[in-house]
């Protein structure tokens, strides 16, 4: 699960606002038609329907009907809608200065609104979630209340990666246990994986952060080490999931697996992610966060997949 904002690891738009911009020359108001989809920033979009598309395939992999993937992925949906939302309440005042194009500065979507948003979703998720059993709900639980620290808490601090390391591994386990397959194989080894990768993907969302965790002060995982030494780290933990995912995977039954491939796609997003992140402007920067967080589900797939059965 994706731990807000940016991620999610479970982690813009309109210039009327109350408070002038402080921060540069008040952006020029969108057409009418356009306000609508840009509100619709406020949950995340991109973060939580990848984590709901996860979801679905890690159910698909445990054996889980189609009925199942698609409750279960929806639980996923609005759980992360609603920390993204959550997230952008929190961070509602600091935007004002340093994204003045959010939904919540911009005037798109009041405050109360937002918490609003936040809260409805976040029932939603939990109610679709319970249907699946104690288990599913318990784990659906400790992934939203990580996504809410995050956002209230962690986010701010050079410990933001740890939110990422804790939410991944439950992504899988929601799906293999709503499947009512158990826990998901070698659960020791993707807690190990999620380590790495949350690590990485913190600090590529970091990066995309970074300008504007400056000028408010915020001390963030990627502001806390530098952009060099945050680089550093990030190209480190994406070769270390990969090698490891593929070490971890092998087997002589699984040599000639098309599971591979998924896992070569994701290696080689991994990288062309890491390459946007090391540099550019903002946009630039959340691209190659976006295609690392693809390139990890996709390595996570395609792991799960060369699995031997049970």
């Amino acid at each position: 699960m994706r731990a807000g904002g940016s991620s999610g690891t479970w982690s813009k738009t309109s210039t009327r606002s109350s408070t002038p911009d402080r921060g540069g020359p008040r952006p020029a108001d969108p057409p009418t038609a356009w306000r609508p989809v840009r509100a619709l920033r406020l949950i995340h979009p991109f973060p939580s329907l990848l984590d709901a598309l996860a979801t679905a395939a890690f159910v698909a992999l445990a054996g889980g009907a189609p009925l199942t993937a698609a409750s279960l992925a929806a639980a996923m949906f609005c759980l992360q809608a609603s920390i993204g939302s959550a997230n952008d309440v929190a961070d509602a005042t600091a935007d004002r200065l340093a994204k003045p194009t959010k939904p919540i500065p911009a005037g798109l979507v009041a405050r109360r609104m937002a918490v609003g948003v936040a809260c409805l979703a976040g029932l939603a998720g939990l109610v679709l979630a319970a249907l699946h059993g104690p288990a599913v709900l318990l784990v659906a639980l400790m992934g939203y209340g990580i996504g809410l620290a995050y956002d209230l808490r962690l986010k701010r601090t050079p410990w933001s990666w740890l939110a990422y390391a804790l939410a991944l591994p439950l992504v899988p386990a929601f799906a293999w246990l709503g499947a009512g397959a158990g826990l998901p194989p070698r659960f020791p080894i993707l807690a190990a994986l999620a380590l790495l990768a949350g690590t990485g993907l913190a600090v590529a969302n970091g990066l995309v952060d970074l300008e504007g965790d400056l000028a408010t002060g915020t001390a963030g995982v990627a502001a806390a080490l530098g952009r060099r030494r945050a680089l550093g780290v990030l190209v480190a933990s994406d070769a270390a999931v990969v090698v490891v995912a593929a070490a971890t995977a092998w087997s002589p039954g699984a040599s000639s697996s098309p599971a591979w491939l998924v896992v070569a796609i994701g290696a080689l997003v991994c990288v062309a992610g890491a390459r946007l992140s090391a540099s550019g402007p903002e946009w630039q920067r959340r691209l190659g966060w976006e295609l690392q967080a693809v390139a990890i589900a996709l390595v996570a797939v395609g792991w799960f997949a060369l699995q031997p059965a049970a």
